[in-house]
């Protein structure tokens, strides 16, 4: 994907993920706890087939509860219904974002660059353990928050975890 093509998408995405918050302003946030993702289904149950799967991370509003299991909405406007104890509530009080931190990197860092993929500019080099918050994703990839530095980047998803 080209510059533009993805300066146009994400420009599209953050237009979807606006009207969808102002349209679901009285749902609770909650954050995808499992870090292999998490199966959004037809139905309250393991019977009813996956419509989506959520990776680790993913914002989704809660729209009702049945027993353990939790109907949610996403902002591109798919509904279903996840396991409740794979949900949490964001941390801190402004925003609604999820803090992370950077783990078992294979060199004990983890570039922060200025798009989600390898071949972008690197901004930072994160040491395993420091936190970041997360603000989108795309693919694999997370665009994060550096807390001690207060940069912002990309990151690749698989080397952060709650």
């Amino acid at each position: 994907m080209n510059r533009r093509s993805f300066l146009i998408s994400a420009a599209a995405f953050g237009a979807s993920v606006a009207a969808a918050g102002t349209a679901q302003a009285g749902g609770a946030t909650r954050i995808v706890d499992a870090p292999w993702g998490l199966n959004m289904r037809a139905g309250p149950g393991t019977e009813y087939h996956v419509i989506k799967s959520l990776p680790h991370g993913s914002h989704v509003t809660k729209i009702k509860k049945h027993g353990g299991w939790v109907k949610v909405h996403l902002a591109s406007g798919h509904a279903g219904w996840v396991s409740g104890q794979y949900l949490k509530k964001p941390h801190g009080g402004g925003g609604g974002y999820a803090v992370w931190a950077v783990v078992q990197s294979y060199d004990g860092c983890l570039n922060l660059r200025t798009g989600p993929g390898s071949g972008y500019q690197i901004i930072k080099v994160m040491n395993n353990g420091e936190k970041v918050e997360i603000l989108a994703s795309s693919g694999k990839w997370r665009k994060v928050r550096h807390k001690r530095s207060g940069k912002v980047g990309w990151a690749h998803g698989a080397y952060l975890v709650s």
